[in-house]
């Protein structure tokens, strides 16, 4: 590992031509999450976007590219990479931002379940399933004698075979339960009922904090049911990714895929309903706060429903916003001013990272309303 040179960058995989594994780490470069991508670059992960199913979750908008960057959005092939059955995870510290080597500061990438579009970029570190690729490229189970069962796509720890390595969100020994919170009494099951039920998450500015802070729930519905969550308000810190403070829901089956995320000032409520009865909810918070306002109930399953219930296509059984809807439209400029929120440039191929503040906001008159309007007797106040 080297920083003598400009910006951050690494070979992928083992380089034959070179004597060591050159990984350098340049001034700028020194976020845990930009290091981390460049390391994993360096054993063996391509860029997310990179994957050759990626069209089936992401449209890159090739008129915001200059043509000499069309290489860095190239697919590779099946014969040179191996996914391992894993889904696409836009929330992969490999997934490049929304706007990455933009001409003109709008979305290069978009998101065709809208509601992930926030997910997309983050720096926090390696997701889940980054890991786990890892984890499984270079067969770390082996070090264990014993097999253990493992659901929820947790997988049995390779350097303490007794517990499993758990999805966020998820926890215990075998990953059915709910991941510990910090605070402890931030946690718990919120039953979804037939009538909308409003949930409150306040975690204060702290001056002083030992790592981060964290409120883990899961949302619980009966068996054929769906999850109808409304995202009322959210105070975060409004980044692409958003990575720091702000709120994920895992909306759907699969729990080891990064969920959607939301932590930027709504301009309306975000309506999303899950394929299954269950939905992580993890609010994140370091020292600045996290406000999140919610509310949330079941609606029966499509496959359960009976005709006169109205049309039911497959299109109804994936995750969805409901009153946004991506069509072909997606390069106008309404939708690059709806989620321009943080534009963080890309210069050249070796990675320079530069910043654009976002419009600002008088915050604090924002969370005088959004208290006096949401808070209630069902408010978590930490």
């Amino acid at each position: 590992m080297s920083g003598e040179e400009e910006g951050c960058w690494s070979t992928v995989g083992r380089d034959e031509a070179q004597k060591a594994q050159i990984l350098n780490i340049g001034t700028g470069c020194e976020m845990f999450g930009i290091t981390s991508h460049e390391l994993a670059h360096a054993l063996g992960l391509f860029h997310e976007q990179s994957r050759y199913d990626r069209s089936n979750y992401v449209q890159i908008i090739k008129s915001r590219i200059a043509q000499k960057n069309f290489y860095d959005f190239a697919v590779v092939g099946m014969k040179n990479m191996d996914t391992y059955g894993q889904k696409y995870d836009i929330g992969s510290v490999m997934h490049y931002r929304p706007t990455e080597f933009s001409i003109d500061g709008g979305n290069t990438i978009v998101a065709k379940d809208i509601s992930m579009q926030n997910t997309m970029g983050q720096f926090r570190g390696p997701s889940f399933l980054d890991v786990a690729k890892i984890n499984r490229h270079y067969d770390c189970s082996t070090n264990c004698k014993n097999t253990i069962k493992c659901v929820n796509g947790g997988y049995q720890h390779p350097r303490n075979c007794n517990v499993c390595v758990c999805p966020p969100g998820y926890g215990g020994k075998d990953c059915t339960g709910i991941e510990s919170s910090n605070p402890v009494k931030c946690n718990g099951i919120l039953n979804a009922g037939e009538i909308q039920r409003k949930f409150t998450i306040n975690m204060k500015p702290k001056s002083f904090v030992n790592g981060v802070r964290k409120c883990n729930y899961h949302i619980k519905a009966p068996a054929g049911k769906r999850i109808v969550v409304i995202v009322d308000s959210v105070i975060g810190n409004c980044v692409q990714g958003c990575y720091e403070e702000g709120v994920e829901l895992k909306m759907y089956d699969d729990k080891t895929v990064t969920g959607a995320r939301f932590c930027c000032k709504l301009q309306k409520p975000q309506t999303l309903i899950s394929q299954g009865n269950t939905v992580p909810v993890m609010v994140v918070a370091g020292k600045a706060q996290a406000f999140v306002q919610l509310r949330y109930s079941y609606v029966d399953h499509p496959q359960n429903r009976s005709p006169k219930d109205g049309n039911v296509t497959s299109t109804n059984l994936n995750p969805l916003i409901l009153e946004k809807y991506l069509d072909d439209s997606v390069d106008s400029e309404a939708i690059r001013q709806e989620f321009l929120v943080f534009n963080l440039f890309l210069q050249h191929r070796k990675h320079r990272w530069f910043q654009i503040p976002t419009e600002d906001v008088n915050q604090e008159d924002f969370e005088t309303l959004v208290r006096r309007e949401f808070m209630d007797d069902n408010s978590i106040d930490i």
